[in-house]
């Protein structure tokens, strides 16, 4: 009997131990999360059950893992125990927003905290010993947002711009629980994936089980890679909040202005109407600019010098490594405008064929711009560089150009490839 009592009471302290977190470490993804805590907690040899208290409610129990570093622990069974519900207040009605399918309505908080009781067993006893829980659950999700302070020659855009940014990231906890003490990385891709993917209408009415019909059935698009972005700090998430948190902050900043024309947004027809260039601002993603850290995707809010309160422009950034160029998208310029086309095509004697292409860019701005242009011939073949009117860098069997355009003036590159037919 005496026995027995011990061994109750050793797994009632067990039990209590398990609840203490020591750290919290959070990956969270586009509506997911991988939750690893590490409890500090006596180890019995031989078979021993663990309670896991304040777990989610949407956690995904067949990724449940309970290990140490230095210990092997052989996981058995495990049972799912929920926490008894808050009795209502007397007296008072409470009012729950049930989210529906469409965007914008308010979220609403996942039921109360679960309990797991598992069974494993370990090769030998310690008297404390840091266990770590590791699972998969739903109900966290973050975004990222930016403003941008530029100060700088608005008609001259060659002229040196200095420019202050700030950037958030808002986490949003709807797992019906708290993550104190948590060290936080956030996944996610070069840019949002689309809300729905639907198949285009088609013209030809083609049999979609021929052998041949891998070389033309339509495929989703694939989804982009996956980056990891760090929090500078530990975090503490409430159930049900959304807090923002600043994840970059770096003022007077050299930046860059350009417009940029890029060949799959642009006909490759001369016979075309002009179409206006995107104008970028551009700023080095360094140390010595106080950033040097990986920049997830998000919108910018553009404000012009110390007119904080009057926004000027909306814009995109797109994902940015470390000590890579922050590139942020303010959209197509009406004042800026381009074409693209072929202007010749001439066999040769050896089989292969000459192709000259043109590039038009017209300045409408009172001040003079800086242009790119990052051209792909529109060639199915192998191609190989002759000649070009403006000194261009191959990179990926890409052109680059940079160069200054006059206010009010036209700029026009010229450039020749061989084109090699496969041999039969």
């Amino acid at each position: 009997m005496r026995a027995n009592l011990h061994a109750v009471a050793a797994l009632a302290f067990v039990t209590a131990a398990s609840s203490a977190f020591a750290q919290t470490f959070l990956t969270i993804g586009e509506g997911w999360a991988l939750v690893r805590e590490v409890r500090t907690m006596p180890l019995r040899q031989g078979v021993q059950r663990l309670q896991l208290d304040d777990l989610p409610p949407g956690i995904d129990l067949s990724t449940l893992m309970v290990r140490t570093r230095r210990v092997e622990m052989d996981l058995q069974s495990w049972s799912l125990r929920r926490e008894p519900a808050a009795p209502a207040p007397a007296g008072n009605e409470v009012l729950v927003w049930t989210p529906g399918p469409r965007p914008g309505r308010a979220a609403s908080v996942r039921e109360g905290p679960i309990s797991v009781q598992v069974e494993f067993t370990a090769p030998v006893a310690r008297r404390s010993v840091d266990v770590e829980i590791v699972y998969r659950t739903s109900g966290l999700s973050w975004s990222a947002s930016y403003q941008v302070v530029v100060r700088g020659d608005r008609v001259e855009e060659r002229e040196p711009l200095s420019a202050d940014l700030t950037g958030w990231v808002r986490i949003r906890n709807r797992t019906g629980r708290d993550f104190s003490n948590a060290v936080v990385r956030l996944v996610g891709r070069r840019a949002p994936p689309p809300e729905e993917v639907v198949k285009p209408p088609g013209f030809l009415i083609l049999d979609e089980y021929s052998p041949m019909s891998d070389l033309w059935r339509w495929r989703p698009p694939e989804p982009d890679i996956e980056y990891e972005y760090a929090l500078p700090y530990v975090v503490h998430l409430a159930s049900g909040s959304e807090p923002e948190y600043v994840l970059v902050k770096s003022e007077r900043i050299p930046a860059a202005r350009r417009y940029v024309l890029r060949a799959e947004e642009f006909t490759a027809s001369l016979a075309a109407p002009e179409r206006p260039l995107r104008k970028h601002i551009l700023v080095a993603n360094t140390a010595a600019n106080r950033l040097g850290i990986n920049l997830p995707p998000g919108p910018v809010q553009l404000f012009l010098g110390s007119m904080r309160s009057q926004l000027l422009q909306t814009g995109d950034l797109p994902h940015t490594p470390v000590n890579g160029e922050i590139r942020m998208d303010l959209g197509p310029s009406g004042e800026v405008l381009g074409r693209r086309g072929l202007k010749s095509r001439v066999p040769q004697p050896a089989g292969d064929v000459t192709e000259t292409f043109v590039l038009e860019v017209t300045n409408r701005r009172d001040g003079a711009i800086t242009v790119e242009l990052d051209e792909k011939p529109p060639l199915i073949f192998d191609w190989t560089l002759i000649r070009s009117t403006q000194p261009c860098r191959e990179v990926f069997r890409r052109l680059q150009y940079e160069f200054d355009v006059p206010a009010g003036g036209r700029k026009v590159v010229e450039y020749s490839v061989r084109v090699k037919p496969p041999g039969l």
